[in-house]
């Protein structure tokens, strides 16, 4: 146990326990490394707060760029060894509302997940790399010679390639490759689909869409999109491994785990896992949003990283001040939950114009924007007056590219509005 730690300057210090009379508890009194008042610790857990400040410092003195970053400090916490959660909670969480995300980014969500548990409660029987191997299905020699790999730090485990984003700028995306995908895949289809998520989590959740999503929003009042920042890369290494810790996984699957799920730290924009994370390690915030959305009678969705909640009626004279609140309560529950708002993406939308949730227009019912429905109907005509070769040539695509399109947005829009689509359909099939 390490009986000293470094400050912001370097000074070496020591850590000063004393004990509480009576009981096997003892206090402790350093009150500058994040407890801001001296608070009482139970005995079996004070070596844990010792290992997490000391790492954090040594690499705050290092002056890493992110502290999360001690590879030490990953596989640390409070609740290490501490069954009673209850009782660590509201021990520690006097200490820890004012050790602020803002302060250390990511440390308070991080400590707090690893103290309030999920409305779920399973144990998982799984001990170690054999034991998952089984479960999901793979070879343990597979998961093995992964995680040495990812441990290393080897080249070609992800391909990384921007895509255009429609508001401009460039998205990422980083994608594993073949073997350690199959693992990847294996894993959300044994073990993470079997987590429930909140239900107004609606991005990447089974027999749920974006049509599911918006029609919570049809016909409001008033409509306010947010958009988080960075959602994916936003989530890192030690909330991964928390959440797992949480959710019943033991020590060693949870690393295992989470090693095969992120990169570089994080989770990578382009595995079949991140989203399945994301909406588990997002459910407190979604549990905290929809909460108070409903107490003041708005709707409340997340579609993965775009929020949106919507009012049926004015609740208050002064209309434009109970938005106004609404969304800076909603900007601080996400912040102290570890994420942060893209403030540019702030949409306040209301009923004289028009009203979009997850690219459909809301205003009346879930719809396609017309002009989507007529370039579609435009490309179906251009194939039965021309011919599927030369309107393809026309567009300047190849045939299969020209084919595909179509299908596809066929496809789309009638999974929002079949009744429009219908005619449209039939005249498709009837082109060679």
């Amino acid at each position: 146990m390490h009986n000293h730690w470094y400050d912001d300057k370097g000074t070496k210090k020591k850590f000063f326990f004393r004990p509480i009379p009576g009981t096997n508890k003892k206090e402790l009194t350093v009150s500058k490394i994040f407890l801001n008042t001296p608070v009482s610790i139970d005995k079996t857990i004070h070596q844990s707060i010792c290992e997490l400040c000391v790492n954090r410092f040594s690499c705050w003195q290092r002056k890493h760029a992110n502290p999360n970053r001690c590879a030490n400090w990953m596989v640390s916490s409070i609740c290490n060894n501490c069954t009673r959660y209850n009782e660590c909670y509201k021990i520690s969480k006097a200490a820890c509302d004012s050790h602020r995300v803002s302060k250390y980014p990511g440390f308070g969500g991080f400590i707090l997940d690893r103290m309030i548990t999920l409305d779920y409660d399973k144990n998982w029987d799984l001990e170690d790399s054999f034991d998952l191997a089984m479960k999901i299905g793979v070879k343990n020699r597979v998961i093995t010679w992964l995680l040495g790999r990812l441990f290393r730090n080897e080249a070609g485990l992800y391909r990384s390639w921007n895509i255009p984003k429609k508001n401009g700028g460039e998205r990422t995306i980083t994608a594993p490759q073949d073997e350690l995908k199959v693992v990847q895949r294996a894993i959300l289809d044994c073990v993470l689909s079997e987590v429930d998520v909140h239900k107004y989590a609606t991005g990447f959740v089974p027999k749920t869409n974006i049509l599911k999503n918006a029609v919570f929003h049809a016909r409001a009042k008033v409509v306010v999109s947010i958009d988080l920042k960075d959602f994916f890369p936003s989530i890192k290494f030690p909330r991964v491994y928390g959440v797992l810790r949480k959710i019943g996984f033991r020590d060693r699957v949870a690393g295992i785990i989470t090693a095969l799920c992120t990169w570089d730290g994080a989770l990578p924009q382009g595995a079949p896992t991140s989203p399945a994370l994301s909406n588990i390690l997002a459910y407190r915030m979604d549990k905290k949003l929809h909460s108070f959305f409903v107490h003041n009678r708005w709707n409340y969705t997340r579609y993965a990283d775009d929020i949106t909640f919507s009012a049926h009626e004015h609740h208050s004279k002064n209309a434009s001040g109970a938005i106004d609140h609404m969304v800076t309560v909603a900007r601080k529950i996400i912040a102290e939950e570890g994420f942060e708002v893209n403030e540019s993406k702030i949409k306040i939308m209301r009923k004289g114009r028009r009203q979009w949730v997850t690219g459909l227009v809301v205003n009346e019912k879930p719809n396609v924007i017309r002009w989507k429905f007529r370039q579609l109907r435009a490309a179906v005509h251009n194939a039965m007056k021309l011919g599927l070769d030369k309107a393809s040539k026309k567009q300047g695509i190849s045939r299969v590219k020209y084919k595909r399109w179509v299908d596809g947005n066929l496809a789309f829009h009638n999974m929002i509005n079949p009744d429009r689509i219908h005619e449209l359909a039939s005249d498709w099939r009837t082109v060679k």
